[in-house]
């Protein structure tokens, strides 16, 4: 019974560090991975030009040819 005292007493900050070691772990994963998703929105950029069914005539001729530019990242 003392046994599992003594050894209770020393397993307990044990846990208890391993458990905020672990913590701070994923937080700093959890930052680094939001750092890189906010890099990537600003890189990648997702530009479909199409004419769809429900659009008016006049309108399908504009989108028929129309070229998008890159300029530094931005729509030029």
């Amino acid at each position: 019974m003392v046994l599992s005292v003594i050894t209770l007493a020393v397993v307990t900050p044990l846990l208890a560090t391993s458990t905020l070691q672990l913590q701070d772990t994923a937080q700093k994963q959890q930052s680094q991975q939001s750092g890189l998703d906010e890099k990537l929105k600003t890189e990648k950029c997702h530009l479909r030009v199409r004419a769809s069914e429900r659009m008016s005539e006049g309108r399908k001729e504009i989108v028929k040819d129309r070229i998008v530019i890159l300029r530094n990242r931005k729509v030029g």
